[in-house]
């Protein structure tokens, strides 16, 4: 049996994370000590002769150099999906999920591995250790802000912390900011700026933004016995101004426009005047999906009232983020209708009717200079009062009265002497808003007429 061995020692230097090395040869041992960047072997050989005499001889030193130790970490972090809070586009409360993934890019193990975002959640724990070339992914997500929307992106990035502990127990800190998901590319911020660092590129998600309103007016009256339009009688508008976009609108501007049936403009009496935004914005500024109201009246005029109707629509304007400016014509309440013949269901006038009702009533008195009964040469003055209680003005007004057989008439126009048998035109009331001429009456004023008559013996005598 041959007894022969051979030892091989090894050292290490320059202390790296090996810790032990052992080396077996076919025949013999070997062991290995750690100590500073390179593996030095020395062979020992040994036998003896047939005689039983020890033979040992030591070979060369053998210095095998190991490659510094370089810890590093590389952290991408990436969209995975977006969660939509319901309404089907980009908004505040959609939910982005995002995927933090950790590869150890160095040649030592790293340990106590944390991932930190300023902003986004991140889920999954501390990552105990990394080999070297090993990877692990963490979660996290974030709620989008209407900040967010209105700047039209969200981005940030986060950090790979961990630790490198050398053999000599010596830690060393390793640490990397996030890239989009590829070192080798150079993706833009938000803002479409780059720094010429393809390695950190922060994490961007763009949002489509849409500034959008819609305007809608309703009238409401509140007219008297008929529902008949008076001048002088209240219209009063509710004006309804909705952001139907995803970002904020501010400088909310209303202007108004008033017509008669017969196209005149018309004033408004008051407002629009704001009154109250459903989500608790101040008067100019609307936040998505919220309403703001407003209110305007317009005191009828004898004027509108002779037309038939009035017509009332309002254009609303608003700013949005970055230029972004939206408008509407208002409705009147429907817009999948189409009123005005316009083709366009969505920008119809609001309408208020005012029914034509004109009407007149007539009383007549009489007052005898004697008295009654009346006798022969006694003077008769009859008085004719006419009221105009409609809603329009009347003209040229006439009263034919049958007397004795005979017929008497007025003619309608304010002359100075009656012929004979004529109804003279007298003087008005003294109502407000009388004009001073019988012959264009307005609603609510009075005129009279009067006819005076000598009693006859032919009338004593017929006892008519």
């Amino acid at each position: 049996m041959n007894n022969n061995r051979i030892t091989s020692k090894v050292r290490y230097m320059r202390g790296t994370a090996l810790t032990a090395i052992t080396l077996a040869t076919v025949v013999g041992t070997s062991s290995v000590a750690l100590t500073a960047g390179f593996i030095s072997n020395t062979p020992t050989v040994s036998g003896q002769t047939g005689g039983g005499t020890p033979v040992e001889t030591t070979g060369p030193q053998v210095d095998v150099l190991i490659e510094d130790a370089t810890p590093e970490l590389r952290l991408y972090k990436t969209i995975t999906s977006v969660t939509d809070d319901g309404d089907g586009v980009d908004s505040a409360g959609d939910i982005i999920n995002y995927s933090f993934e950790v590869t150890n890019t160095g040649n030592v193990t790293v340990t106590n591995i944390s991932v930190t975002d300023p902003l986004a959640t991140v889920t999954g724990g501390t990552i105990a250790s990394l080999a070297p070339g090993a990877s692990s992914a963490l979660t996290g997500t974030y709620t989008v802000t209407q900040a967010d929307i209105d700047a039209g992106y969200f981005e940030n990035s986060a950090v790979a912390d961990g630790t490198f502990t050398d053999g000599a127990g010596t830690p060393t800190a390793v640490s990397d900011v996030s890239d989009a998901g590829d070192d080798a590319v150079e993706t833009p911020d938000g803002a479409g700026a780059t720094d010429t660092d393809p390695t950190n590129d922060p994490t961007v998600r763009t949002f489509t933004r849409t500034a959008s309103l819609v305007a809608s007016k309703t009238a409401t009256t509140n007219f008297g016995t008929g529902n008949i339009a008076n001048a002088g009688e209240t219209v009063t508008y509710t004006i309804t101004v909705e952001n139907t976009g995803n970002v904020m609108l501010t400088g909310v501007s209303l202007t108004d426009t008033l017509l008669d049936d017969n196209g005149n403009p018309l004033a408004l009496t008051t407002g629009p005047t704001f009154q109250i935004a459903d989500a608790g914005s101040s008067v100019g500024t609307l936040q998505p999906g919220e309403t703001a109201t407003y209110v305007a009246t317009f005191d009828l005029t004898q004027s509108a009232v002779e037309t038939g109707s009035i017509s009332n629509s309002v254009s609303v304007t608003a700013n949005g983020p970055s230029a972004l400016t939206a408008s509407d014509v208002s409705d009147n309440g429907n817009e999948a209708v189409d009123d005005d013949g316009d083709t366009d269901p969505t920008n119809d006038p609001t309408v208020t009717a005012l029914d034509p009702a004109p009407a007149l009533t007539i009383d007549k008195s009489f007052v005898a200079n004697n008295g009654t009964p009346v006798a022969v040469g006694d003077v008769i003055t009859y008085t004719y009062t006419v009221a105009n209680t409609g809603n329009l003005i009347v003209e040229n007004i006439e009263i034919t009265d049958e007397h004795n057989g005979v017929t008497l008439t007025s003619t309608g126009t304010d002359t100075a002497v009656a012929p004979t048998n004529e109804i003279s035109a007298g003087p008005l009331s003294t109502d407000a808003g009388i004009d001073g001429a019988w012959d264009a009456l307005y609603p609510g004023e009075e005129v009279t007429f009067t006819f005076v008559y000598t009693v006859t013996q032919a009338d004593v005598d017929a006892q008519n």
